[in-house]
C-alpha cells in the first residue's frame, strides 16, 4: 500500500511515510495493560530500551518530523517508534501551511499528531472509520483556532485513498 501511495502521491508532490510505534500509552494499550500483573508491567518496561512506555506526543513528534521540510528527501520511510520525551517548545511552524493527512486521527497517537501538526501551522485532515469521533476531533481543533477537517475513510480501500487525496489536494 505504501509503495502505491508513494507512486500516486509523487504526481502531486506528496511524500508518503509511516510511523510504526512501539509500546505507547493509549486507551487501546491501557485496556491490555490493566490485565497485566505489576510484575508483568515492570518486565515490559525493562524490555523497552529506554525503560518506559511512550506517550502519544512522543510518537507525534516522529510524525511531525516526517511531515516537515527537515525530511524533505524522505518518502516511503518507515519510522520505527520515537519514544524519547522531547520538549514541546522546540520549533514552531515546521509544517506551516502544509496539508497533513492523519489516518486514525480521532484518538491516541493519531489525535496527538493532528494536534501537534496544527500547533506547528499545518492544515489537518483527519481520517478514520468513526465519523462521530472524527467530526468531534476536527471540531475540537477548529474550536482552538486551527484548520482541521474530517474525512471518513477505510485505509484498506485503495479507491477511497484516491478520493481522500483528491479531497485534500
Amino acid at each position: 500500500l505504501m509503495n502505491t501511495l508513494c507512486i500516486e502521491g509523487h504526481k502531486y508532490n506528496i511524500r508518503v511515510n509511516s510511523l510504526h510505534p512501539g509500546f505507547t500509552v493509549t486507551p487501546m494499550v491501557d485496556g491490555a495493560v490493566d490485565q497485566f500483573s505489576a510484575q508483568d508491567a515492570e518486565r515490559i518496561n525493562r524490555e523497552i530500551a529506554i525503560g518506559y512506555m511512550a506517550e502519544p506526543i512522543d510518537q507525534a513528534y516522529g510524525i511531525l518530523f516526517l511531515a516537515s521540510d527537515e525530511s524533505r528527501y524522505m518518502t516511503g520511510t518507515e519510522l520505527v517508534s520515537l519514544p524519547l520525551k522531547l520538549r514541546e517548545e522546540i520549533v514552531m511552524g515546521r509544517v506551516q501551511d502544509k496539508v497533513c493527512l492523519i489516518t486514525g486521527g480521532t484518538a491516541g497517537i493519531g489525535y496527538s499528531a493532528a494536534e501537534l501538526m496544527c500547533r506547528e501551522g499545518g492544515k489537518v485532515a483527519i481520517t478514520d472509520l468513526r465519523p462521530k469521533e472524527g467530526e468531534a476531533a476536527a471540531q475540537t481543533l477548529r474550536d482552538q483556532g486551527y484548520s482541521a477537517i474530517f474525512i471518513e475513510q477505510d485505509v484498506t480501500s485503495e479507491s477511497r485513498w484516491a478520493e481522500v487525496i483528491a479531497a485534500v489536494v
